[in-house]
């Protein structure tokens, strides 16, 4: 029984890893000009170029939220650990590549 416990303590025997994709829609589509004058609103916004402050706005309203489930995972006991860049590459390459389990991602220039 004392084997047992510090094997299991010294190993991880089984790890299980669930994603939580934080999606984002911007605010502020007003939509009081009925359906069609809301799409049209929608499009433009995205031919628009976005200014540097907007974006910046925008990036703080996107880590409020990612903020907030961070806190509502750590209560439950739960890590959670945010993905860089390089780590999407890798978790998107295995997701689309399942037959190369141990080969890594082509290099991606960023």
């Amino acid at each position: 029984m004392e084997f047992v416990r510090s094997f299991t303590a010294e190993v991880d025997i089984m790890t299980k890893n669930f994603f939580i994709v934080i999606p984002y829609t911007p605010s502020g589509l007003d939509l009081t000009d009925g359906f069609s004058g809301g799409i049209s609103k929608i499009l433009k916004r995205k031919q628009e170029a976005m200014s540097t402050s907007k974006f910046e706005e925008e990036k703080t309203q996107l880590d409020q939220r990612v903020s907030v489930v961070e806190q509502g995972m750590a209560r439950i006991g739960i890590r959670t650990v945010p993905l860089g860049n390089e780590e999407l590459v890798e978790l998107y390459y295995h997701i689309f590549n399942p037959d190369e389990v141990n080969s890594k991602p082509p290099e991606q220039s960023l």
